[in-house]
């Protein structure tokens, strides 16, 4: 008798059971992803949260071909989302972990990505970064 597995990767669906973001890292590298919920400000958010990262940076380290819960909030709620989340965009900041920036410089080595809500929700709130 053949049994056949499959793995299936479930992210978030608006009032669902799970309402976290997820992070899929397609890059050969490991990366640090961190939310900013202060948009326009491209710079703030990611600083203020450089403490954070150094206290418990294997939380938001993903390893290549990982997928990683970094989402503290449940974003795939509406509702919280709405409470959090100004302007309606979410920003999604991509750092190599040997290039965090220092507080005194600019953040040149920083990707964004920028998601509303509806974006996020049609992929389930997975965020494929590559």
């Amino acid at each position: 008798m053949i049994f056949l597995f499959s793995f299936f990767v479930i992210g978030c669906k608006n009032n669902s059971g799970d309402n976290k973001v997820k992070i899929e890292n397609k890059t050969n590298g490991r990366i640090i992803c961190l939310f900013s919920y202060d948009y326009p400000n491209l710079n703030i958010g990611l600083l203020n949260q450089i403490t954070l990262v150094s206290a418990d940076a294997p939380k938001f380290t993903i390893s290549p071909n990982e997928i990683k819960e970094v989402d503290t909030l449940g974003l795939c709620n509406k509702e919280v989302w709405d409470e959090n989340i100004k302007h309606g965009m979410l920003i999604v900041f991509v750092i190599a972990p040997n290039k965090i920036p220092q507080k005194d410089q600019p953040d040149n080595s920083t990707r964004r990505y920028y998601f509303t809500h509806e974006q996020l929700m049609k992929n389930n709130g997975i965020i494929t970064i590559e």
